[in-house]
């Protein structure tokens, strides 16, 4: 049995195939002394073979950590189940326990065959690296984006799942923790509002502790697991790296007291585009813009006389409007440009003749309308 399992062992009578003698010469109740080595186990009863009921013992000793139970059995039949031996296991180490079962001579019938022993085994609370039954999920395993391009919010879900075989759990769900202890270790370089979220909202999860050095951020949490699988949380965040970088993120769970470890260390690699010329990435144009209309960059900002936009059009457009408006909400310059395809254009925008100053820029196409902020500095 493993940590924390409940246990119940059949105790049955028997005769060989062929009785040497008439079954109905065999005695109607079964008087034995079960002995059994307690250490390590809680909760030992006899119950009867087919309810939770306990069944009395005649008598009850202990010896140390040998708990010895005697009792008179009703036998109905031959062959025959007269009760079950229940424990839970609760050693946290492997561990060994003897038991016997003995017949005791009843006076005027007959006696039971020799003693019978068994070694019972408890596994005792498993190491992660022997179990890597049970393991974590993060983004890709989960058909999540394992990228973002620059200025992209990204929620990657934590999960937990167990393995099976042939889609059974290979140790009983009910055994395994409600609660998981886990420390989450991202690289932040580049990265902005790190946090762990609910599964369903955007609530976020205060961490039991936070704890930097350098760009790794470490977080311990004790999430609740209502099920397996189960996602756990979001760890939400956005990439505002301007260049390609690569964040490793690691999951480690922890072991808590009584309970069971999750697989090995955890780990992926979280790839940051940054700003990238997304002709080379038709994927991710695709899954970026979903048809939309959007500015990627104005560069330079803060401008001097020109600046170019680039604007990704997931649709073709009859016309697009810019518009430089002032802090008032005031249009100061507008450019009105006809038949646009779908795609990616650099346009091209003079601004020699609007004052220095703090101005948006406004973009209408379709439905679509962007604005951006720039700066003008002579």
């Amino acid at each position: 049995a493993l940590y924390g399992q409940d246990v119940a062992l059949p105790i049955s009578i028997d005769t060989t195939n062929v009785p040497v003698f008439s079954l109905e010469l065999l005695p109607k109740n079964l008087s034995c002394k079960i002995s059994i080595d307690t250490a390590g186990l809680s909760g030992i009863n006899l119950i009867e073979p087919k309810s939770d009921k306990r069944i009395i013992p005649d008598k009850s000793t202990v010896s140390g950590s040998v708990l010895n139970l005697e009792l008179t059995l009703p036998v109905g039949q031959y062959p025959s189940t007269v009760g079950r031996l229940k424990f839970t296991s609760k050693s946290p180490a492997k561990r060994i326990n003897p038991i016997s079962i003995m017949g005791i001579n009843p006076p005027n019938g007959f006696s039971f065959g020799t003693k019978y022993t068994m070694a019972f085994q408890q596994t005792g609370l498993p190491e992660s690296t022997k179990y890597p039954e049970l393991d974590f999920l993060i983004g890709e395993k989960m058909n999540q984006a394992d990228s973002a391009l620059y200025g992209q919010d990204v929620g990657l879900p934590i999960g937990l799942y167990t393995k099976t075989l042939n889609n059974i759990p290979v140790f009983p769900i009910e055994l395994l923790p409600k609660n998981l202890t886990c420390i989450i270790s991202i690289d932040t370089a580049g990265l902005s509002g790190v946090n762990l979220i609910e599964p369903k909202s955007d609530k976020r999860i205060i961490p039991d502790k936070s704890i930097t050095f350098g760009t790794e951020l470490n977080l311990v949490y004790s999430l609740p697991v209502s099920q397996y699988p189960s996602t756990v949380g979001r760890l939400k965040f956005t990439s505002k790296s301007p260049i390609k970088r690569t964040n490793r993120i690691y999951i480690i769970g922890v072991n808590p007291p009584g309970s069971f470890s999750f697989g090995a260390k955890y780990t992926m690699e979280f790839q940051q585009i940054g700003d990238p010329d997304l002709t080379k990435y038709p994927d991710l144009l695709n899954q970026f813009i979903q048809g939309r209309n959007v500015i990627q960059h104005i560069a330079p900002n803060p401008i001097s006389n020109n600046f170019t936009l680039r604007y990704i059009m997931g649709s073709a457009a009859e016309s697009i409007v810019i518009d430089i408006m002032n802090t008032l909400g005031v249009t100061v310059k507008s450019m009105y440009l006809a038949q646009y395809v779908s795609g990616i254009h650099d346009i091209v925008v003079n601004l020699s003749e609007v004052s220095p100053g703090m101005y948006i820029v406004r973009v209408r196409s379709n439905e679509n309308i962007e604005t951006r902020k720039i700066m003008i500095v002579r």
